[in-house]
């Protein structure tokens, strides 16, 4: 079960939210980060979950009394994902917003000018925002493990996703968002893993050893890169 808790000062439990899972085999759900925004007194967080789809329907989690995470993506069956979940600070549950693809990893997450952004890796299916769908860089030919997006996504603190900036990359399966900051000049710092390949402007990484870690800044005054 994802838990979420308030304690004071003291240590004294104040309350306890939590998610339900449906279903014996499949049901699972996590809460990774946190974010708090005290001037508006809500807690974003980012949760991996099992969504409903028509695979598994018997397995999903439930947030707040009956609100239920679904599969955004028809026909196609969609295995554990990171969603973000909103609570107010009174332990309300408010929203949750699950990226439409079939599956993704959603970093830690940050606000700037009331707007949430976040680190995304999502699947080879493709991440739809809108009425634009963004794809892979490229398209992995043959067998093997197709290759994902990765992304900085942006939304509005309804919910809905309203932006993404993509990155080229030949993300597989070692590739995972972990960090995000934004400083007041609306300058993005963001570290993660990677495989492959990524290319931040006109920077490129390439992995050394299977998989290495990354920090990257975006905006003013220019994009850079420091990776070991």
């Amino acid at each position: 079960e994802g838990i979420v808790i308030k304690m004071n000062s003291e240590g004294e439990i104040l309350w306890v939210r939590q998610t339900r899972n449906h279903g014996e085999d499949y049901a699972e759900s996590r809460f990774e980060s946190m974010y708090i925004d005290e001037d508006l007194g809500n807690i974003y967080i980012s949760d991996f979950s099992f969504p409903k789809a028509s695979t598994f329907p018997d397995n999903y989690t439930i947030f707040g009394d009956n609100d239920t995470l679904v599969n955004n993506c028809d026909g196609i069956f969609m295995s554990y994902t990171n969603v973000i979940v909103c609570y107010d600070t009174a332990g309300n549950y408010k929203w949750y917003n699950c990226p439409t693809t079939t599956k993704c990893e959603i970093g830690s997450i940050a606000k700037h000018n009331d707007k949430l952004y976040a680190g995304v890796c999502w699947s080879a299916y493709g991440l739809v925002c809108g009425e634009n769908t963004y794809m892979p860089s490229e398209q992995l030919q043959g067998s093997g493990t197709p290759y994902r997006g990765f992304s900085i996504c942006e939304w509005d603190l309804q919910g809905n996703m309203t932006d993404v900036i993509q990155l080229y990359s030949k993300a597989q399966l070692q590739t995972m968002p972990y960090d995000i900051r934004i400083n007041s000049l609306g300058e993005i710092f963001t570290a993660g893993r990677f495989d492959n390949r990524m290319a931040f402007g006109e920077d490129t990484i390439i992995d050394q050893w299977g998989s290495d870690m990354f920090i990257a800044k975006f905006g003013l005054p220019c994009p850079t890169y420091i990776y070991d």
